[in-house]
């Protein structure tokens, strides 16, 4: 395809609409893998290290403490140990806590992913170190969390931060920054539903937390520029359990390192 992206974007799609579909669906996969040395950190070095077996490969995970299990989840492009600062104040109220690089993230196996694969990666990851007693989930993750519940992952609490509903929003958005004609929007959606056996809407977030039973709390930044708080406040309002906290000026990744937010995860999953 290095070649083929000589060609101007919007030239591209036209004359090769579906190679264009197969590279964006390709694209919308594969996330970036920040280099990090998150082992340096003593909070991270100071778990005890995991691999899981997932889909032919590994999943590097890190546990700390004792109790009733919780999990800290990343979102797109991210990795276990972005959620370190929620790892101590969960240790001090009781709770074991697992920490995981998602497939394609951070140090685990693969080149792409998504929401299926993900969703199916929590539910390996609960089955090594459940039952669950709740989980922390950013972004991305939230909808896989959801995803995972409704296939049976058993848990009780959900902290949802920043979560965004729909998918297909970022998708054309990729598009769009790309220069791609429309039509290719269709193709590419059509290619990843077949290949995931369900349709997108069937992974919007609204429509998967209106089933859940699972107490949740949503926090989103009223500021946040790549989820939109009115994604969190619609989330939170088909939680049937669901409560919503706004914040103000953290944005979509400073409000992990928020002492509130990281204080209010314990004080809600008790």
């Amino acid at each position: 395809m290095t070649a083929i992206t000589q060609i101007a974007p919007w030239a591209l799609g036209r004359l090769m609409p579906g190679v264009t579909a197969r590279w964006l669906e390709r694209r919308l996969t594969t996330p970036d893998r920040p280099f990090v040395l998150a082992d340096a950190d003593p909070v991270v070095a100071a778990g005890r290290a995991l691999r899981i077996p997932h889909g032919g490969g590994w999943l590097p995970a890190r546990e700390w403490g004792a109790g009733p299990a919780v999990l800290l989840l990343h979102g797109w492009n991210g990795y276990g140990a972005q959620l370190k600062g929620f790892v101590d104040p969960l240790v001090a109220a009781g709770h074991r806590v697992v920490a995981f690089d998602a497939p394609a993230h951070g140090d685990s196996d693969g080149a792409t992913t998504d929401l299926v694969d993900y969703a199916a990666a929590i539910l390996a990851v609960a089955g090594a170190v459940g039952p669950l007693h709740g989980l922390v989930a950013h972004s991305f993750a939230a909808p896989a969390a959801a995803l995972a519940s409704d296939a049976g992952l058993d848990v009780g609490q959900m902290v949802l931060i920043a979560p965004p509903c729909r998918i297909d929003r970022y998708a054309y958005g990729l598009r769009r920054s790309l220069g791609l004609p429309a039509g290719i929007d269709r193709r590419m959606r059509a290619r990843s539903e077949r290949r995931l056996g369900l349709s997108w809407d069937d992974l919007d977030l609204g429509r998967l937390i209106a089933r859940q039973r699972a107490r949740v709390l949503v926090v989103h930044d009223a500021g946040d520029r790549h989820v939109p708080w009115s994604d969190g406040e619609a989330v939170a309002a088909a939680a049937p359990r669901g409560r919503l906290k706004t914040t103000a000026g953290l944005g979509h990744r400073r409000i992990l390192d928020d002492a509130q937010v990281i204080a209010d995860a314990p004080a809600f999953l008790g």
